[in-house]
């Protein structure tokens, strides 16, 4: 040791310890960072199949008010029973759902013929609405629609979901449809804490935008079309699949996580809550293409009896 000092090497030594202590804490921080980033992703995770969920299950309570609304037209004898019985027997499966607009059914030509809101029913066509066009179109099963403003509730943003109906022989004879307003999605993505520059958004599978939270045009970038963004087209090739990649609303590098909703055609998306994802430069996103406060939509509440809400 006495000749490494008097050969001058003190410097070397000093020098080779501080790198070993600048190593050792820089290996200690990376490890932690990595361990921060880890849980990051799975609250962020946590959140959105919570989100998803939560989504799936009270549109598939809607879509059972749809079917029993459905199977009630198909009885025989319906238009000879009293207008408050017929009611009952339509609409009472969703009556007084706070987010829920009026539930319709539509003949051939798109006419209101029975009306949850009103008794006698509203006028109204509705024949150039996408969940009409789709169940003449010979759809079968449930239809989730592009974004709308109700024309019958002073242009509230709402979509819909549209059963067909068919008379003997599978020919078309009307359909039923169920509006929901998107206050109801709104809700949901409120009650989601995202971290600094993220976003979270639902959207159906052809790209059509429901809502993105927070938006960049201060109403829910609804209806905007992501059909040819690269982020969803990435989507869409690789199910499931994390990846970084820049919005096409901001420019903002994130790292999407994003997820289906089950039984729909809808997928979202959420962030996790770290802005860094340690292997890129990216801030992260969640996505899943249509929390622990997700209230369900029959909890939204049922009111005393009155008339339901214009659709």
């Amino acid at each position: 040791m006495r000749r490494l000092i008097a050969g001058g090497y003190v410097p070397l030594i000093v020098a080779a310890l501080v790198t070993v202590i600048i190593a050792a804490q820089g290996l200690t921080l990376w490890r932690s960072y990595q361990a921060t980033w880890q849980l990051a992703l799975r609250s962020a995770e946590n959140a959105l199949n919570t989100l998803s969920s939560s989504i799936s299950r009270n549109l598939s309570l809607l879509d059972l008010s749809l079917r029993g609304a459905e199977e009630a037209v198909a009885t025989s004898g319906l238009s000879d029973v009293s207008p408050e019985l017929r009611q009952m027997v339509l609409f009472d499966r969703a009556a007084g759902a706070q987010f829920l607009g009026s539930m319709l059914v539509l003949n051939r030509e798109g006419s209101i013929v029975y009306d949850s809101g009103s008794v006698p029913p509203r006028v109204g066509n509705f024949a150039d609405r996408d969940y009409f066009t789709a169940q003449v179109d010979g759809l079968r099963g449930t239809y989730v629609s592009a974004p709308f403003e109700s024309r019958l509730r002073a242009g509230d943003p709402s979509i819909a979901l549209s059963r067909r109906i068919s008379g003997p022989g599978g020919s078309f004879d009307g359909v039923v449809i169920a509006a929901l307003r998107i206050a109801f999605f709104q809700l949901l993505l409120d009650n989601v804490n995202l971290g600094p520059k993220s976003v979270i958004a639902l959207t159906r599978n052809d790209g059509t935008v429901i809502l993105r939270h927070p938006s960049t045009d201060g109403r829910g970038n609804t209806g905007v079309s992501l059909a040819a963004s690269p982020v969803f087209q990435r989507m869409v090739r690789r199910p499931g699949e994390p990846f970084s990649d820049r919005s096409v609303f901001d420019g903002v590098s994130r790292y999407y996580l994003h997820t289906q909703i089950a039984g729909f055609p809808l997928q979202t998306t959420q962030p996790p809550a770290q802005t860094q994802n340690p292997h890129s430069t990216a801030t992260t996103s969640t996505v899943a293409r249509v929390g622990p406060r997700f209230p369900p939509l029959e909890a939204f509440r049922r009111r005393p009896a009155r008339s339901a809400p214009p659709s």
